[in-house]
């Protein structure tokens, strides 16, 4: 099977070079710190989460250990964060708002001399012991807690063996240009306080963009922390603290949910659904595409959806829970988490209004029809008013600090619905055999009027208006998040309440066979997605950019604070004139570089759309380069390329093997290693 080939091949691959990784990662006393910094921040986030949770209602004492980690790691990475960006950018982050209503919202909590004990209604009636005694129920803790540091360790190694490699051998590898970028922008955050995604392009002010952006920084906001306490590097913040403690939420988020949804309460429902938040994606039938193959699980792309994936999850598992009493914080509590994805991710707040505005009508016409009046409970409606209001006032904050939609623009070269747009639709659809389980465990609880029918029609419409938005806006390339956002985040974490559902129904119904059958799909597709996401994360790894030496990035960290450096580049090198292939010097010494050359429109490759070299990136539409190099052919004069450096504060130049110094052929010389160089301006 040539598809399968193609999984195993880069997987094989990795493996091969895992000891290299290993060591080279291993050896580095930094990256000791950053797991070091890892378990100390999880440990707070839970300890604090768990406060706050149990007294807002979103936790009992009857819960689990699994379920009282994973909400409380969630609650707790949530306040650390949006309190961490409102403190850092000093009120400038789209987050102020939210944040501002859930310490709040905590406060009237923990100030309730009531004490509200939250204790759920729908919890078995052991739940209280199921645990056992408190000792047993210590050393339960005390495992599960082991098991989760090393999860997070664990992860943290995958992704500095991966998309965070090490120097080795005297040089540091370029990594995945994305990686790079992510990672800068926490420095971005720490040294500016803006939330701007321009800022990488070493240009302080563009005209034409936003001085903000809308985007998904809880993420970046995460890492910035011991970028900005102990000065660790940006990449090992990114890959060994705020990745590895997200993907740990959701998944034991995810598995509370698949427990509490389904109604299976067994320990292996909660594994399940913890396993398919790492790892269940459509598989990827069509590799002759780009996109056909992109659907991951959140174990390959929580570094765009994670703490977006976060949030709606905390929603799930909130609304799911039937508590005999919600204290009077609770709905503010949970209008705040809701509005948060706005600067969570503005894709997957998309999503979420088109599933909830799908639900609001789909509830009406299923009670018109019945004759029923539409009613909705008196708590329900107040958490809807209040996460309308929560969320026009962030947006309005937004719009008041200068907050705009980020760097993204029309191709010329693609059509909606064109290029592969349809092949790749259908890959992932063939693909996706366990997501099917969702229409099908969704007609059996129809008749319900509850959270898990309701939550897991929802993900139906999602994906289809992600589908169909995507193709329609296809021209523009970030839209791609629209589907494979909404299969990421909404429809994996009801795909896994639906297998577990049918399989107990079948079960329930005496057809073992049948249940034995869900239960192998679900299995073969989740080995094979987990070859598939370790074969991703293998392919991106480093780029094809020889490595840079040591020696030359720490002459660049001994350069004064405010130096740029520029480069000469190739059309078809460049995708957008804030993300610089170089992006990874940036990264690791806090000095921002310019790409010099004509920027072709080359991201309509992966859409199999013929590329024309003539024909710009959008992105550079609005790029101060674009005054020098107006098309591929132009080639200005050495004379007139210093003047532009020098009008935007650039005074170096870096040249290696592949970006030669044709910028400055008088520049002189003050650091080299081998090929490359670093030279002054004249």
């Amino acid at each position: 099977m040539n598809w399968l080939q193609t999984i195993a091949t880069p997987v094989r691959e990795w493996i091969e070079q895992l000891p290299i990784e290993l060591s080279a990662t291993l050896g580095r006393s930094d990256v000791w710190l950053a797991m070091g910094l890892s378990i100390v921040l999880g440990s707070v986030a839970v300890l604090l989460g768990v406060f706050v949770a149990r007294r807002v209602g979103l936790l009992s004492r009857t819960d689990s250990i699994g379920e009282t980690i994973g909400v409380g790691l969630a609650v707790g990475l949530v306040l650390i964060t949006e309190l961490w960006s409102v403190i850092a950018s000093r009120g400038q982050s789209a987050f102020t708002p939210t944040a501002v209503i859930l310490a709040v919202a905590s406060a009237m909590a923990i100030a309730d001399r009531r004490r509200t004990v939250v204790r759920s209604d729908d919890a078995p009636p052991d739940s209280a012991d199921r645990n056992g005694p408190p000792r047993r129920r210590t050393r339960r803790a005390i495992g599960l807690g082991g098991a989760a540091i090393v999860f997070v360790l664990g992860a943290g190694i995958l992704y500095g063996t991966t998309t965070a490699p090490s120097p080795r051998d005297g040089a540091q590898p370029v990594e995945f240009r994305d990686a790079a970028f992510y990672a800068s922008l926490a420095t971005v955050v720490t040294d500016t306080g803006l939330e701007s995604t321009t800022y990488p392009s070493g240009f302080d002010r563009v005209p034409g963009s936003t001085v903000q952006a809308w985007y998904h920084w809880g993420e970046v906001w995460l890492a910035a922390i011991p970028v900005a306490i102990v000065g660790l590097d940006p990449m090992l913040a990114r890959s060994f603290v705020a990745l590895p403690l997200l993907l740990l939420a959701a998944a034991l988020l995810t598995g509370s949910i698949v427990r509490r949804m389904s109604g299976v309460r067994s320990t292996g429902a909660f594994v399940f659904g913890a396993g398919s938040c790492l790892l269940l994606a459509p598989l990827p039938f069509s590799f002759e595409t780009f996109y056909g193959s992109l659907s991951r699980g959140l174990l390959g792309s929580v570094g765009d959806y994670g703490f977006a994936a976060v949030l709606v999850l905390l929603v799930f598992d909130g609304l799911s829970r039937q508590t005999s009493r919600r204290p009077p914080s609770f709905a503010p509590f949970m209008a705040a988490i809701g509005a948060s994805l706005l600067p969570a991710h503005l894709v997957v707040a998309t999503l979420a209004t088109i599933g909830g505005l799908s639900v609001g009508a789909a509830r009406t016409i299923e009670r018109g029809l019945r004759h029923r009046s539409v009613l909705v409970p008196r708590s329900a409606g107040w958490l809807i008013i209040l996460t309308l209001a929560v969320s026009a006032v962030t947006v309005g904050w937004g719009l008041a600090t200068g907050h705009g939609i980020p760097a993204s623009a029309v191709s010329a070269l693609v059509t909606p619905f064109g290029g592969n747009w349809l092949q790749s639709v259908a890959g992932t659809l063939i693909g996706g055999v366990g997501f099917f389980a969702i229409p099908i465990a969704w007609f059996t609880l129809r008749s319900e009027d509850s959270v898990r029918s309701w939550a897991m029609f929802s993900a139906m419409p999602i994906v289809v208006a992600g589908a169909v938005l995507w193709g329609a806006r296809l021209s523009d390339h970030n839209n791609f998040h629209l589907l494979y956002g909404a299969i990421a985040v909404f429809a994996m974490p009801m795909a896994a309440v639906a297998g577990c559902l049918l399989w107990k129904r079948l079960r329930d119904l005496g057809r073992p066979s049948a249940a034995a059958l869900v239960a192998c799909v679900f299995a073969v597709q989740l080995t094979l997605d987990g070859m598939t996401t370790l074969g991703r994360l293998g392919l991106v790894r480093q780029s094809d950019q020889p490595p840079i030496p040591e020696r030359i990035l720490t002459a660049i960290r001994a350069l004064p604070a405010d130096a740029k450096l520029a480069y000469a580049c190739q059309p078809f090198e460049e995708i957008a004139y804030s993300d610089p292939h170089l992006v990874t010097i940036f990264t690791h010494t806090r000095h921002r570089v310019i790409p010099m050359c004509f920027e072709a429109d080359s991201l309509v490759l992966l859409l199999g759309v013929p590329v024309d070299p003539d024909v710009a990136s959008p992105l550079f539409a609005v790029a101060p380069q674009r005054v020098l190099y107006p098309t591929s052919a132009a080639r200005p004069t050495s004379e007139a390329i210093v003047a532009f450096l020098k009008d935007h504060g650039v005074s170096y130049i870096f040249a290696n093997e592949t970006h030669p110094n044709t910028l400055a052929p008088t520049a002189t010389e003050i650091a080299s290693a081998g090929s490359t160089q670093v030279l002054q301006l004249p």
